[in-house]
């Protein structure tokens, strides 16, 4: 009986040997022509980061450099406002509803003025010696689970 068993378990092997093997087939060659494709230049607001990914951590200023959740998003603009040099556009997502309190709070500890309103359901705006934050109020944060920033740098 046992002779029987190892016998049908090694055609068994066999046929899938057979079947699954070695791929020495005859097709045929495909080389595909090669077409002249344009490599675009790299826009200089593309290049990764690793604080927020399409901005140079060194263009960042310092108190920026706090995130919790996912960076859905981070751009960095000319500013149309001649005040300024360069804005950025950040969009933080997933975040637990207490970093709201905590970002507000790193951003003011380190400004020089803030508008800190007690209804969370205002933005908040953050004076520094490079520039200036805004952030959305929390109401954003409960209906989407986002925290947007936007800062403007002279």
């Amino acid at each position: 009986m046992k002779r029987v068993f190892v016998l049908v378990l090694v055609l068994v092997m066999g046929v899938t040997l057979i079947a699954c093997g070695g791929g020495g087939g005859s097709d045929p060659v495909v080389t595909p022509t090669p077409t002249a494709t344009p490599v675009p230049t790299p826009d200089p607001t593309e290049i990764e980061g690793e604080f927020f990914p399409g901005i140079k951590d060194e263009e960042i200023p310092e108190i920026l450099m706090r995130k919790t959740g996912v960076v859905e998003s981070a751009v960095k603009v000319v500013s149309d406002n001649p005040d300024f040099s360069y804005e950025v556009f950040i969009v933080l997502a997933e975040i637990p509803i207490n970093f709201f309190s905590i970002l507000s709070h790193h951003y003011q500890s380190g400004s020089i003025s803030a508008e800190v309103p007690l209804d969370e359901s205002l933005g908040r705006s953050f004076v520094f010696d490079w520039g200036y934050i805004e952030m959305t109020s929390k109401e954003l944060l409960i209906d989407t689970g986002k925290i947007e920033i936007h800062a403007m740098m002279y």
